[in-house]
């Protein structure tokens, strides 16, 4: 088989999308020793965080210019246009979209990966313009044209399936996996320099994922607020991810509440101080509006830390019983939940306890072995079984 991958997304490995594509194939490669793995891009740096898998990628450049059609225009004459073309003359068996979207093709399997339907099910207001329009307009069309979709969860499976009436039988459920880094404790040296650089100290809460509306980060930093007023003045919140559509409001609510020196924002990190920082942290919380999965909760509970998490989309299907979960708007609720985590020794142990059990069912290689028959024309297992009843 040869497999052409849409790999547009590991040019930003510190997405999720990106980080999660490049786990995905580092653990497909050694399950297709007689198959070709061809990654197309439009990056001309390349894909140097790829080069270690010895994988072939190639680079296309598109003839239209996105500072005249913009991102979304020039995202979408890519992968419908530059994308096909190119493709015709190295004799596809299957295309592995990995972004929502896939060309219209002929004669090509095509599998997509669509990792929620939050443009959809939240209010137009926590999204561009631009890119809602191009979410509605795109979406259906690859849908239909798709031989397979995989989902992350079963709560994205269910709602594709009720919303566009897709063939329950092409949508199949495959959870992310978590690195098997995080379980592993770093080095205290390297654990005191990032302490040390950013200003760490417990009691603190951590926060991963990229500030947009839907992770919610007004709801932490408000109860927050709270804490410090009642019985934890030194308490801080560490907000890792890059800053996003929500990042001015943020910032804003923060003046408001005089927490300028108690919100700690590191900006993207590297792997090894993401570790570190879970390793750091007294707890996680992740108040999130909507996620397809929420893969940070995981590497928490494998780090040890006992986690937080709003009980909308996924996430109640992601951390079973091994955590705490919340309306993500109420704020009260929230700083009393991470009250109880601080104060209550047994049952933080507890849940660190059953993090790390939960966690080691979630390992790459399951997710691999449940892709590749689906990237050979088969059906995966079923798409529920690997779900542990809450």
């Amino acid at each position: 088989m040869r497999l052409a991958v849409d790999a547009r997304t590991l040019a930003r490995p510190t997405t999720g999308v990106g980080s999660g594509l490049a786990s995905l194939l580092s653990h497909l490669k050694p399950l297709m020793p007689a198959d070709e793995i061809v990654l197309f891009h439009d990056s001309p740096s390349g894909l140097p965080g790829l080069r270690n898998l010895q994988l072939q990628d190639v680079y296309l450049r598109s003839p239209f210019s996105r500072r005249i059609t913009g991102h979304n225009v020039g995202a979408m004459l890519w992968l419908n246009w530059t994308l096909p073309r190119a493709l015709r003359s190295w004799q596809i068996d299957t295309i592995l979209c990995p972004n929502f979207f896939v060309p219209a093709l002929k004669r090509v399997r095509k599998v997509i990966i669509v990792h929620d339907l939050a443009p959809l099910r939240l209010p137009a207001a926590h999204y561009p313009r631009a890119w809602l329009a191009y979410f509605r307009m795109m979406l259906p069309g690859s849908l239909e044209r798709a031989d397979a979709i995989l989902t992350p969860s079963q709560h994205v499976r269910d709602a594709i399936i009720h919303r566009f009436g897709t063939d329950p039988a092409k949508v199949i459920a495959t959870p992310q996996g978590v690195a098997r880094e995080f379980f592993l404790a770093p080095p205290s040296a390297l654990l005191d320099s990032v302490a040390q650089k950013y200003g760490i100290e417990q009691p603190s809460v951590l926060s991963v994922g990229q500030n947009n509306h839907r992770k919610n980060l007004l709801v932490l930093v408000r109860a927050l607020a709270l804490l410090r007023q009642r019985d934890f003045p030194s308490l801080k919140l560490v907000v890792c991810g890059p800053r996003g559509a929500a990042s001015r409001h943020l910032d804003r609510e923060i003046e408001r509440l005089g927490l300028a020196s108690a919100v700690i924002r590191t900006g993207p990190v590297c792997a090894p101080e993401l570790s570190c920082l879970y390793r750091l942290a007294t707890l996680f919380a992740m108040p999130s509006l909507d996620e397809g999965f929420g893969l940070p909760v995981l590497e928490a509970m494998a780090s040890g830390t006992p986690v937080l998490a709003s009980d909308r989309g996924a996430l109640p299907e992601v951390v079973g019983d091994a955590a705490l979960v919340l309306d993500p708007e109420d704020v009260e609720g929230w700083a009393d939940a991470l009250s109880r985590l601080l104060s209550d020794e047994p049952l933080s142990r507890l849940l660190r306890d059953r993090g790390i059990a939960r966690a080691q069912e979630f390992p790459w290689e399951r997710t691999a072995a449940q892709t590749l028959p689906v990237l050979q024309g088969e059906l995966a297992a079923d798409p529920v079984e690997w779900r542990r009843a809450a």
